[in-house]
């Protein structure tokens, strides 16, 4: 009985050590920054993530994240609310801080960035699963100009934001360091600027591959900064004295309220910037013709946005793998055209475009 007591004693106090070690390890579900990058399909879905982020011009238009609903130029239909068009109750003043939005780039965008800036730290070549330090560097210049492209659309959401673009900050970083203040409009902008213009001399203005479609090319870079460029030069932060006393936590103005004519020069150049690249990269106005020859414009515009590179529309500038133009078109046509009429066009923008119109007499 003595040893059977001896023993009953040692197998409790074996079994406490080895329930210790179990309990002890880590888990291995979760993947780890080393085991992300040390795989080609893991480090291509990482980077597909950021991706993600780039909006659908067509996707909920009007019906979530458009702005221009927020303009003169569309008019949801009010009975669309029932189905969750939250953009209506915005238009109509029936919101409150606790209101949601699809278009809430101030807590998305900046996780895509950080993102980013974890992937151009982390990626690196892997011969085994042929994965070169060409294809290593191409990646990284996509990632950095998601970074640009990214606070560019934050910088025209909201005007100044957060600022800190070079490097990913540690989780476990002071909090001065994670409370960053805004940076003036201007800052941002000549930023962007500069990055995008470097990698319109280091990404190619396209893919041979079908599967990079849709990827960041120079083309796409000159075609960001030259829209850019035009909304920095326009009457909005141009000189807006309604910015005046616009200030950051530190008492930076935010914007600057002084008219520079040389942002239209800027402005000017960006374009012709982009339009000489993408000439020369084969990109040219799509057109559609008429029986005798002549150009159709409707059917140009019309089509231009809704047919495919491979179908031969050399128009696309920055192109989406896919877009919910079906839902966009679906919306906006009138009931019994096939449509629902979801959306309807104001009368100010109708008057913006001139027309000719032809009168017919008759004799009498």
């Amino acid at each position: 009985m003595r040893y059977l007591k001896y023993l009953i004693i040692a197998v409790f106090i074996l079994g406490l050590s080895a329930c210790s070690d179990y309990l002890d390890k880590e888990p291995d579900d979760q993947l780890t920054l080393e085991m992300v990058f040390d795989d080609k399909t893991r480090t291509e879905d990482w980077l597909a993530g950021i991706y993600n982020a780039i909006p659908d011009p067509y996707w909920g238009f009007a019906r979530h994240i458009g702005y221009d609903a927020f303009s003169d130029d569309l008019a949801p239909s009010t009975g669309w609310e029932q189905f969750g068009w939250d953009v209506i109750s915005k238009q109509t003043g029936n919101w409150n801080p606790t209101s949601s939005w699809d278009a809430d780039f101030w807590a998305d965008l900046p996780r895509r960035i950080r993102s980013a800036q974890i992937f151009i730290e982390n990626v690196r070549p892997n011969a085994a699963q042929r994965v070169t330090q060409d294809d290593v560097d191409n990646m990284k210049y996509e990632a950095r100009f998601l970074i640009a492209y990214y606070y560019w659309l934050m910088v025209e959401a909201y005007g100044p934001v957060p600022f800190s673009p070079e490097e990913s900050l540690p989780v476990d970083a002071p909090e001065e360091e994670l409370m960053a203040v805004r940076k003036p409009v201007d800052d941002i902008i000549d930023w962007i600027d500069q990055e995008l213009l470097e990698l319109s001399e280091l990404l190619p203005a396209a893919y041979s591959d079908n599967n990079m479609y849709g990827r960041a090319t120079s083309i796409m870079s000159l075609a960001v900064r030259a829209r850019m460029m035009l909304f920095a030069a326009s009457p909005l932060l141009n000189g807006n004295p309604d910015y005046e006393d616009f200030v950051n936590a530190e008492g930076e103005a935010l914007f600057n309220s002084t008219y520079d004519p040389e942002k239209w020069v800027r402005a000017k150049e960006a374009s012709e910037d982009l339009l000489t690249a993408a000439h020369s990269a084969g990109h040219d106005l799509y057109y559609e013709y008429n029986d005798d020859g002549t150009i159709d414009p409707f059917l140009s515009y019309q089509n231009m946005m809704f047919t495919r590179a491979n179908d031969g529309n050399a128009e696309i500038l920055f192109a989406r793998p896919s877009v919910e133009t079906w839902e966009y078109d679906r919306h906006a046509q009138p009931r019994g055209t096939g449509g629902n009429g979801g959306l309807g066009v104001t009368q100010s923008l109708v008057d913006a475009f001139f027309m000719k119109i032809w009168i017919t007499y008759r004799s009498s």
